[in-house]
């Protein structure tokens, strides 16, 4: 017991509030979800990096797409954004953790310009070919191995 403002108050709260708190951090730190595998690599637009336009209305952005769901779990897209250097790191569940492995269709957005509240009808202007953005027609396919080990997948884009 002690007193706080000419009050008696237990500790025993206290000590229960901050005992919980830690099983919490230590249960949540130990499940780190699913199997990833860290995936990186670079994304390029003849021969130039995507994502590197300043001016660019939005940051450029690369997602994994599942193809199908996995065993016992359906698999988890993974996405990022990629750097001015056409550079990227992809996450799933926490930040540069990877991808689950499977079959995947791969996404590229990269608009540099667009409607805006001032200007609703302007059409959007895309730095790469706007099939890149539509899973079915890309082209641009991936499979995920069970494995620990790093990928790279450094994708070319053409006209």
């Amino acid at each position: 017991m002690y007193y706080v403002a000419g009050r008696r108050t237990s500790l025993v709260p206290v000590a229960w509030a901050c005992a919980s708190s830690f099983l919490l951090l230590g249960a949540v730190g130990c499940n780190r979800g699913p199997h990833t595998v860290p995936v990186s690599g670079r994304v390029t637009y003849e021969g130039e990096p995507v994502g590197a336009n300043p001016k660019a209305m939005f940051p450029a952005s690369i997602s994994f797409l599942p193809t199908q769901s996995g065993e016992g779990a359906p698999l988890r897209p993974a996405s990022c954004v990629i750097d001015s250097e056409g550079k990227y790191e992809l996450s799933s569940f926490s930040a540069n953790d990877g991808v689950q492995p499977g079959e995947y269709n791969v996404v590229i957005v990269s608009i540099l310009s667009g409607p805006t509240l001032l200007e609703p009808n302007k059409p959007e202007v895309w730095e790469i070919p706007q099939r890149y953005g539509r899973p079915g027609d890309s082209g641009l396919k991936v499979t995920i191995p069970d494995q620990r080990a790093r990928l790279t997948f450094d994708f070319d884009l053409e006209p």
